[in-house]
């Protein structure tokens, strides 16, 4: 006597394909996180990319944090990075944009990070209490020979934090040079944070 198994079937289709969404769930590939404030301070390892939904929502963000995003993402990206992709970032204001469009890639990395070297390590660090409209960040940039700080100014938006000018510096040389870090065993770059 035949049996119809077509209920069976769609029992056993439900079933897996629950299993599977509550895979993806637990394998750390939902991007909301319904108390951000639990969150730890974003890595190099949490990076920003203009292509991709921000994992830290930029209005939940204190102006030491927008700063080191932006730096994050600059040091995730390969050069020369598109003039475009700079446009994209939630973390500059309107004003400093219509600047950078009128850049070449390598000036816009002049003026954004003082530079075409990469820091060895840098902080972020707010200067004084911000207004309700703007403030100020000291980024200390570490290099092999020597360090400086760069002021960035900042005004927020309606909200949420972004760099509106970058005040270059020259490197202080060191008085004995800091050796290169060596790529750890699993080939990931040092972890930048913003000092509290």
């Amino acid at each position: 006597m035949p049996t119809n198994s077509s209920p069976l079937i769609v029992v056993v289709a439900l079933v897996v394909i629950g299993i599977i969404l509550a895979a993806l769930n637990l394998s750390g590939n939902n991007t909301t996180n319904p108390n951000p404030a639990l969150s730890p301070t974003p890595l190099i390892t949490n990076i920003i990319s203009p292509t991709l939904a921000p994992t830290v929502t930029p209005t939940e963000l204190s102006p030491a944090e927008t700063v080191t995003q932006l730096y994050n993402w600059y040091l995730s990206q390969t050069p020369p990075i598109p003039v475009a992709d700079y446009q994209a970032l939630p973390y500059i204001s309107d004003t400093l944009k219509r600047r950078l469009a009128t850049m070449t890639s390598t000036t816009i990395i002049n003026t954004l990070l003082c530079g075409n070297q990469n820091p060895l390590t840098f902080t972020a660090t707010t200067v004084g209490q911000p207004t309700a409209t703007t403030a100020l960040v000291n980024i200390e940039q570490v290099f092999s020979t020597g360090s400086r700080v760069v002021p960035v100014s900042l005004i927020r938006t309606t909200d949420m934090w972004q760099i509106n000018a970058v005040t270059c510096t020259q490197i202080t040389p060191m008085l004995s040079p800091i050796s290169t870090p060596s790529v750890s065993p699993t080939g990931s770059t040092p972890t930048f944070m913003p000092s509290p």
